[in-house]
């Protein structure tokens, strides 16, 4: 197996397992799973590695957790790891869902380590199973919402996340894609714009420089909830009342809600990471139990967060540690 890299080694964590306890009654093999996570810095993906481990916890297995610290390169790694250290199952988040993976899951799968691709709806290698939130619905979603609410003749600024990243261009496209069905011509577009990556300092940046450039603006959608609160504190440290201005999202974390109910976001949609990790879960156990023997896609369902139900989505958090 190729040496680790050292991003995985430093961030690798075994999770404390039930001992002895197994996959089905009566069972005497433990069953352990590795768990990869596309970047433990970011909340969206901390919380989907946190609960796919919880729900595989659930079933009695033993799940070690890893980090791919947002870089390919540790992808190929992993998968040897699951294989060379005798893993029944990888579920794995990879951080570029184009990358072609075929040939070692395939692999994977013939020496008994079943693979689901979380956060991915695009499965192709027939081994493997997926389970997601389509990132195009997504962005349609928040952008009827937008349709809706944003005023007559309004400006928007749109911020995508690392050029090229096709999630990010999906999440863009449904987004004015909506607003062009709803009619929506009146809408100007002052600019789009590419951040570094997902995160909110990156966001923030991006808002810092527009700020010395527009003025005048009603509307700022960017492609996740941490980018969008970026946004948002940007605003708020030019003085500008940020609630006077609509902002919007995608993800529903716990930080895009506590924003809403701030008065602040006007909307996001939640890729519930909890429902993904339980579904994951669930298929990874068919798998195993040689219920489930070709690749299978899992679409999960958005929901938009307003005002109107944010108090819901509060307390799903608060039950899954997201929030206090």
């Amino acid at each position: 197996m190729k040496k680790m890299t050292a991003a995985i080694l430093t961030t690798a964590m075994a999770v404390t397992a039930m001992a002895g306890t197994t996959l089905t009654a009566g069972a005497e093999e433990e069953y352990k799973v590795l768990v990869a996570s596309s970047d433990m810095s970011q909340s969206f993906y901390s919380w989907l590695a946190n609960s796919v481990v919880a729900s595989l916890e659930a079933k009695g297995v033993k799940a070690t957790l890893v980090d791919l610290a947002g870089d390919t390169a540790n992808v190929p790694t992993v998968i040897e790891q699951a294989i060379t250290d005798g893993y029944n199952g990888l579920v794995m988040d990879k951080p570029d869902h184009d990358q072609n993976t075929d040939e070692l899951l395939q692999e994977a799968h013939d020496a008994g380590v079943y693979t689901i691709l979380v956060n991915n709806t695009e499965v192709k290698d027939g081994v493997s199973c997926g389970v997601g939130l389509d990132n195009y619905p997504l962005g349609y979603t928040v952008g009827t919402v937008a349709a809706e609410k944003l005023p007559e003749n309004a400006k928007i600024l749109i911020l995508k996340a690392t050029a090229g990243n096709q999630g990010s261009e999906d999440r863009y496209n449904g987004f004015v894609d909506a607003l062009a069905d709803e009619k929506r011509e009146d809408v100007e577009v002052l600019d789009v714009r590419n951040s570094d990556n997902w995160s909110k300092e990156g966001a923030m940046a991006e808002m810092e420089d527009w700020l010395q450039v527009y003025t005048e603006f009603d509307a700022v959608y960017s492609m996740c909830d941490d980018m969008t609160c970026g946004c948002i504190e940007a605003c708020e440290a030019a003085d500008l009342d940020v609630q006077t201005i609509q902002f919007y999202g995608i993800d529903g974390l716990a930080n895009g809600c506590k924003s809403i109910k701030d008065g602040k976001m006007t909307a996001t949609v939640l890729q519930n990471a909890t429902e993904m990790g339980e579904e994951a879960a669930s298929l990874w156990e068919q798998m195993e139990k040689g219920e489930l023997t070709e690749g299978k896609i899992s679409a999960l369902d958005p929901t938009i967060i307003t005002s109107d139900n944010v108090d819901e989505i509060i307390t799903m958090h608060e039950a899954n540690g997201m929030m206090k």
